[in-house]
């Protein structure tokens, strides 16, 4: 039993360092240990360095009590002194580290295969081979082949997928930052905070990077646009002015009791110090914004008391122009330590502490996203991981942009501490919020932490568990008595000591194995149970509702402290309880989890690449190598640029088609919603119940139903080019010439990499109607359209007081106003969500207008290259250092085509199924 418990204590780096000299005497150095908050020990070192592993005596040393069904007696401690493990372990020299380096790799995803690895580097050189080619061509004076060698330079092939983008979510407080440290194997830089301290206020972007000479890490920072800025500053300015001064003027009348409602949670405290925080950053030292009391001073000399429109002018007038100024002024910073980088970004970030030296403005508040770039393994098979302000953030703008990235993630992590997620049951409607259409994964942190003192009783233990379980507390019983013994020597006591630890050791990760199953199949029972419940509901409700795809969720219970801890390194004799080994920790696991994201995409394009790309610049070749019988290039010339504006009608039409199908069906969901007529009560969540209730499901509708009307723009590239390959071989000569054959192998590769186009504009399509979601049915700050036109409620009703002739109170005015211009004015905010929609809708089509365009342009021009090229060449037939460089490009092409027959059988040995995607991409060009 104790084997199969600890399979796991023997990584596939773990680290000792009695078998080199030099090892032992940075080893022997004695490490400073840290207090963490979790109850445990973290040593500190820099200097440890990676000497070979022994992963036997590791396993011997902490298995060597492979088996307590033999109990010893309390009366005999010989088996102490005989155990050799035991005194070794106690040698200062006696130490564990472990390698997070391989952690992610698994032998059962396709792109660890030695094959596919071969693959991949040989596919770049034939491509670095053949653009070499190309451009000794265009040394002779052929433009053609300078274009062709420029498009296979700047092809970022053979990977043209857009990036995994994982963002990991949470509240603030529940492990989310150690997480993401240990899934980087850099906990350093990741900020932390104390309980309950948000570090985090924008989203940071963690992305792999080589690095440079002198350079381990690169940040870049994207700004907002100014209009957004603005707006965001106008609300919080709003919020800042009712909070500081609620329901000025309104003398000895109280609130009506039917108007109580309208003290909701827009009047917050919560708000109220958001809003203030946001301008203390930009205005940081400034006299007017040195805390609560000066800046409701500062704010009482306006002109205006109601709106104070003019104080609020001249702040972002002020603040336009720290933005312009920090923009202009911000670059890459680059840092060999983390440290040196925080010092670099954290203004842009959170902000620096209250006793930092430099005076400047803390420009967070305009910043969108910070990307920082470094060596992180994980990372380097094409993902991003995203660390996002805290879902519970008291600061609105954070929890905003939280809001606004999401619908960018293609998986999306759900960080909370483990004894949460056993009390709680709001885990379920988070993860259902996001579960559709992509990865959901919950990450159940702190799992380390257990009680020692359990019996065992709420566990399922399997049946040779419970027989270890009960020998483990019985062995410790006798130690615990052993450990009275006044008059056993020292070294006997340390030996106890530590034979006590390593039982605890063996028991906690007994514990938490059985601990972390059981909850893990009663959240996935609780998630699998709630989303049929939701799917019930929906198909009562909803006429012809469309099932979504959700997929399953996957569940981890970690620990990245421990591991961190097995990371760093640790002398056995110095934690008071061993940390978890790496593989119970869960973080090998969930970064396998992660990596296994991106292996489609990544062995996708490896076939795309092998089966259509590399021969389609093969062919392009071949064009300008062989000899011409007959000049019918000038013609197919003139027919390609006829059939191109032909094609991009067409495409523009099923565009409009596409997109105006989209705004009918949203536009009249809108129209017919039952909106509120009175009296109003709150507008954060009541208002807005009708528009959640009828848009979210149609939104969904259109994002299934959009995919096919996408497919018959895809099937008028294909038709194209189909009908030119048609026109070739009907005016062509006959037998077909090996020029024509090339030229019509060509053609078909193009309308097959054409399918990359189609399905980035699909992913963004997708992105665009979950944003739309956002932007409609929710009141997030700078996002919503609903709020945004309630910016303009609030200030209007806020300045209104009642006649003299009415007997009214302040309020009972201010309320009349509110309700009149809500639901009865035209345009109101219900109508900015319809006007808003219908803007971005056709800024949309627009852009997806322009992107397919350009690619159609593109693939036109590549087919008039080819023809060009093949015609250009005849002017060189009789040169004699043209027709060495014919015999050299010659001699190249037929090379690489013998090694392209050879890479799909490697492909296939890598365990991908190579015909399938092939199928998968040749075959979308049809209906």
């Amino acid at each position: 039993m104790g084997d199969s418990i600890h399979q796991s204590l023997s990584p596939s780096s773990v680290i000792c360092t009695n078998q080199e000299d030099s090892a032992r005497q940075t080893f022997n150095r004695p490490l400073p240990l840290r207090p963490s908050v979790h109850g445990r020990e973290q040593l500190e070192s820099d200097e440890i360095t990676h000497p070979p592993s022994n992963e036997e005596q590791m396993e011997d040393r902490l298995t060597y009590q492979s088996s307590p069904a033999v109990v010893p007696s309390l009366g005999n401690l010989n088996w102490l002194y005989n155990d050799a493990s035991l005194s070794e372990m106690l040698s200062p020299r006696s130490r564990y580290r472990h390698d997070p380096r391989p952690d992610h790799i698994t032998s059962d995803l396709s792109i660890y295969h030695p094959s596919y690895q071969e693959v991949d580097q040989k596919v770049k050189e034939i491509k670095d081979e053949l653009a070499l080619i190309c451009e000794e061509g265009a040394k002779q004076g052929n433009a053609s082949w300078g274009e062709l060698a420029r498009t296979i330079r700047t092809d970022r092939s053979p990977y043209v997928n857009k990036p995994i983008r994982v963002g990991v979510v949470g509240d603030i407080g529940q492990g989310k930052s150690y997480l993401i440290g240990a899934l980087l194997d850099d906990v350093e830089i990741v900020m932390h905070g104390d309980d309950g301290e948000s570090c985090t206020r924008v989203i940071l972007e963690y992305h792999y990077w080589a690095g440079l000479p002198g350079s381990r890490y690169m940040a870049l920072v994207t700004f907002f646009r100014w209009e957004l800025v603005r707006r965001r500053l106008e609300e919080a300015f709003q919020d800042m002015n009712n909070g500081l001064f609620p329901f000025e003027d309104d003398g000895e009348h109280g609130l009506d009791d039917n108007i109580s409602g309208r003290v909701d949670e827009d009047y917050t405290e919560a708000k109220t110090e958001a809003a203030i925080g946001i301008f203390m950053a930009i205005f940081r030292n400034h006299p007017d914004f040195k805390g609560r009391n000066a800046i409701t001073d500062f704010l009482s000399r306006s002109t205006q008391s109601y709106s104070r429109h003019d104080v609020r002018d001249d702040l972002i007038g002020q603040a336009h122009d720290m933005y312009r100024k920090v923009r202009t002024d911000t670059r890459a910073i680059c840092a060999c330590t983390p440290d040196e980088l925080w010092s670099g970004i954290s203004r842009f970030t959170h902000g620096r502490p209250a006793d930092a030296r430099t005076n400047d403005n803390d420009p967070w508040p305009f910043v969108e996203l910070v990307s920082i770039r470094g060596k992180f393994a994980i990372l380097e098979n094409n993902m991003i991981l995203a660390d996002t302000p805290g879902q519970n953030d008291i600061n609105l703008l954070a929890r905003a942009s939280v809001v606004d990235y999401l619908p960018h993630c293609s998986a999306v992590i759900i960080s909370s501490s483990i004894d949460r997620i056993i009390s709680n049951n709001s885990m379920l409607k988070k993860i259902t919020e996001m579960q559709r259409d992509r990865l959901v994964i919950v990450a159940a942190t702190f799992s380390e932490r257990i009680n020692l003192k359990s019996n065992g009783s709420k566990l399922e233990f399997e049946p040779d568990e419970k027989t270890y379980f009960q020998n483990l507390n019985t062995q410790l019983e006798l130690l615990s008595r052993a450990e009275l013994n006044q008059d056993l020597p020292p070294e006997t006591q340390q030996l106890i000591q530590l034979k006590t630890r390593l039982l605890k050791f063996q028991k906690t990760e007994l514990l938490v194995q059985a601990r972390n199953r059981r909850v893990t199949k009663k959240t996935k029972e609780r998630n699998r149970l709630g989303i049929e419940k939701i799917m019930d509901w929906k198909r009562r409700v909803v006429t012809n509702a469309i099932e979504p795809t959700i997929l399953p969720l996957e569940m981890f219970c970690v620990s990245a402290y421990d591991y961190q801890c097995d990371v760093s390194g640790f002398a056995f004799k110095e934690p008071a309880i061993f940390p978890l080994t790496p593989n119970h920790t869960g973080i090998p696991a969930l970064k396998q989890c992660l990596v296994s994201q991106c292996a489609p995409n990544r062995a996708r394009d490896l076939v795309r690449f092998v089966a259509f790309t590399l021969p389609d610049y093969i062919r392009s070749m071949q064009m300008g190598s062989y000899e011409r019988t007959t000049a019918i290039q000038p013609t197919f010339s003139e027919e390609t640029g006829t059939l191109r504006d032909f094609c991009l009608t067409n495409v523009n039409a099923r565009i409009n088609r596409l997109f105006d199908d989209i705004e009918k069906r949203l536009l009249d969901t809108l129209r017919s919603s039952k909106f509120p007529k009175g009296p109003v009560r709150s507008w954060n969540y009541l208002l807005l119940k009708p528009i959640q209730d009828n848009l979210e499901t149609v939104l969904q509708a259109v994002e299934e139903s959009m995919q096919d009307e996408l497919r018959y723009v895809r099937w008028e590239i294909s038709s194209a080019t189909e009908y030119l390959d048609s026109k070739i071989r009907g005016n062509g000569p006959r037998p077909m010439t090996v020029e024509l054959d090339a030229l019509l192998k060509s053609l078909n590769y193009k309308a097959v990499m054409f399918q990359d186009v189609m399905d980035a504009c699909a992913q963004n399509m997708i992105v665009f109607m979950r944003d739309q979601k956002n932007r409609c049915c929710t009141d997030t700050v700078g996002i919503s359209y609903f709020r945004n036109a309630m910016t303009a409620v609030y200030t209007n009703s806020a300045g209104i007081r009642p006649a003299q002739r009415r007997k009214q109170t302040v309020q009972q005015a201010q309320m009349a106003v509110f309700e009149r211009q809500v639901c009865d004015e035209r345009p109101n905010p219900y109508e900015a969500i319809l006007l808003g929609l219908k803007a971005a809708i056709e800024l949309q089509k627009q852009y997806v207008k322009n992107f397919v365009v350009e690619k159609i342009w593109i693939l036109f021009m590549a087919i008039d290259d080819d023809l060009e090229r093949s015609r250009e060449e005849r002017v060189f037939q009789n040169d004699q250092e043209s027709q060495s460089m014919r015999r050299l490009r010659s001699q190249a092409v037929s090379e690489a085509m013998q090694v392209l027959e050879t890479l799909e059988a490697k492909l296939t040995e890598s365990k991908i199924d190579v015909e399938a995607i092939k199928a998968q991409l040749s075959g979308s060009t049809t209906l």
